[in-house]
């Protein structure tokens, strides 16, 4: 699979067809398996905050840590663009979720929250940004002088 998935797929033997895997479709692989994990973390993580009784927090730290690693996903630039497809279109595109952090901080809101949904809204834009600025200075290619 990860040969596949990497653009290594052999032609087929012994009649010499051509790879079944085009380079199309395994940017859609790469970007499909990295968007099923992606949507089962965050599952995962929206799991547990409810079990401790931390919602909408679960979704806040999944958009922060999201926002890190994408920014170490942009700003490696020894990555393959599969695997960059693979991490930061599919991982960190169905792992973080802006639709939820919006419908969180309406309920918020509509509870009588508005100091949480500030707090909420604080958090998940300047903690988020802060992080994926961290993830590019940590990962970013060194400048020479």
């Amino acid at each position: 699979f990860l040969a596949v998935l990497c653009g290594r797929a052999c032609s087929m033997q012994p009649n010499g067809f051509q790879s079944l895997a085009s380079p199309k479709s395994l940017d859609i692989l790469a970007i499909s398996a990295g968007a099923v994990a992606g949507a089962l973390a965050r599952h995962k993580v929206c799991e547990a905050a409810v079990r401790l009784k931390m919602k909408p927090w679960g979704v806040a730290a999944i958009n922060v840590a999201g926002s890190f690693v994408l920014g170490a996903v942009a700003a490696s630039a020894p990555l393959p663009p599969r695997v960059k497809l693979l991490l930061g279109t599919g991982f960190c595109g169905s792992f973080t979720t802006f639709s939820t952090f919006s419908v969180d901080t309406v309920q918020l809101i509509q509870a009588g929250q508005a100091k949480k949904a500030f707090a909420y809204v604080m958090v998940n834009n300047v903690m988020g940004i802060t992080a994926a600025g961290a993830g590019i200075l940590l990962f970013a290619p060194k400048l020479k002088l």
